[in-house]
């Protein structure tokens, strides 16, 4: 549940412990009330949507909720296109991210995150997703960032929903690394997932697509970079 709009708020029971909605930021971390945490920690900012050097304040935090963790990934390529992969799904434990409960559904909002091998947030974006089942094959179902919907983009610096499809995000030059050159990057996000009527279909992956401004891919983009991808629904 989301942190209140407006009126009192706290790091931990000043404005009241155990409130519908909440008051108490650490309460929406899930963390002791009784914690100790800088405004600058990376969970603290994480939940402000704040990443980076940039000033947070307790008004950052109005509305915002920490979600639910789907997807929380490391992996390494030497491509430009990433894939996460599923792994253990059975017909009774499916994919994490789309079926269940509390998982992803059609318009359902979310956060995307990737880090580098230091922990630093590289991208940190919000976003309403597109969950849809082929109509040619009724055990794959997909998910993709709904066009138009990206938001509250914490991080690089100067990223920006990409003019030509705004299913995409472009970042700077200098975001990850790269063998050779310092590329502007077009980021894409999507997901392809079984369902349990088709037992020989338990796979699925997640990738991200990284491609160059120009439109070609560049050129082992994670090859110096080890990242980790999460994927929290709000």
């Amino acid at each position: 549940m989301a942190l209140v709009t407006s009126g009192a708020i706290s790091f931990g029971v000043t404005a009241g412990a155990g409130q519908t909605p909440k008051r108490s930021i650490y309460e929406e971390l899930g963390i002791s009330v009784t914690s100790t945490r800088s405004l600058g920690s990376q969970d603290m900012r994480g939940l402000a949507d704040k990443t980076g050097n940039v000033t947070i304040s307790m008004s950052d935090f109005y509305g915002k909720s920490a979600g639910t963790t789907l997807l929380n990934s490391n992996f390494t390529s030497s491509s430009a296109r990433i894939m996460v992969y599923g792994g253990g799904y059975t017909v009774s434990n499916q994919n994490p991210v789309l079926s269940g409960g509390t998982l992803l559904t059609n318009g359902d909002s979310a956060k995307f995150i990737i880090t580098d091998n230091t922990s630093t947030v590289k991208v940190q974006f919000n976003a309403t997703v597109d969950v849809a089942t082929s109509s040619s094959f009724p055990y794959f179902t997909t998910y993709s960032i709904r066009g138009g919907t990206i938001s509250n983009i914490a991080s690089p610096s100067g990223a920006s929903v990409n003019s030509s499809d705004n299913k995409k995000l472009d970042v700077p030059a200098g975001t990850f690394s790269y063998p050779s050159g310092s590329h502007v990057t077009v980021l894409s996000f999507s997901g392809t997932n079984p369902t349990a009527s088709t037992p020989a279909f338990i796979t699925g992956s997640n990738p991200v697509d990284f491609v160059e401004a120009s439109g070609s891919a560049p050129p082992n983009a994670l090859q110096t970079e080890a990242i980790n991808l999460k994927l929290i629904k709000l």
